[in-house]
């Protein structure tokens, strides 16, 4: 809740705007009932998994859309929310990151950023700037790294932190630590050394 909640306070929302959220999972919906809470009209959902959405729509969503069967620019042509509006456009999906830029998505809101933060920040500098070589690269990082979030989220989330030198348990209400066994530590670690790597690379602070 408090990413869904700083993702909306930074997009400077307000009563009655247009929001569409990429991603079902615990922070799209988080971020769905944050932006039904502050009053926006149209809050539409973008997910691959059917059962993601209709639970959605339970929640309020204004209109939904099943991006493995429905076209997602055609689909927000029909339902009309860009043009005229002051759609608030946020990706909770890192693979699908890059392309949800291009369509004029302001950022990222999804748990990977408990993970690298700076490398979509870097990825969305990049494109603004032109260097769509760099962004690439960066999408196909984070796109194949968020199959980390299948492991044991948020436990693994907590140790990849704690990597940074920053004093942090791995307990969580929701999993249990005893999942982070030792090959799951070294996964999580060689990704740590992949992204430091790659931060020097590219001088990301």
């Amino acid at each position: 809740m408090g990413v869904a909640l700083g993702t909306m306070k930074k997009s400077h929302a307000k009563l009655g705007d247009t929001c569409m959220i990429m991603g079902a999972g615990s922070i799209g919906l988080s971020t769905l009932a944050v932006a039904k809470a502050m009053g926006l009209s149209k809050i539409v959902v973008c997910a691959t998994t059917n059962g993601r959405l209709e639970l959605a729509k339970k929640m309020g969503a204004y209109a939904t859309i099943a991006t493995k069967e429905q076209d997602l620019m055609e689909e927000m042509k029909k339902l009309d929310i860009i043009n005229g509006t002051s759609v608030k456009l946020f990706n909770a999906n890192a693979a699908t990151l890059l392309e949800s830029i291009k369509m004029g998505a302001l950022g990222y809101s999804g748990v990977m950023a408990n993970f690298h933060p700076e490398l979509y920040v870097e990825l969305i500098k990049a494109h603004k700037e032109g260097d769509e070589a760099k962004a690439e690269f960066l999408q196909n990082m984070i796109g194949y790294f968020s199959v980390t979030e299948c492991q044991c989220y948020p436990v693994n989330s907590k140790y990849y932190v704690s990597l940074d030198g920053v004093n942090i348990g791995i307990h969580t209400r929701t999993r249990n630590p005893a999942e982070l066994f030792d090959a799951r530590k070294m996964e999580i670690e060689q990704m740590y050394a992949f992204t430091q790597s790659v931060k020097e690379k590219f001088n990301i602070q």
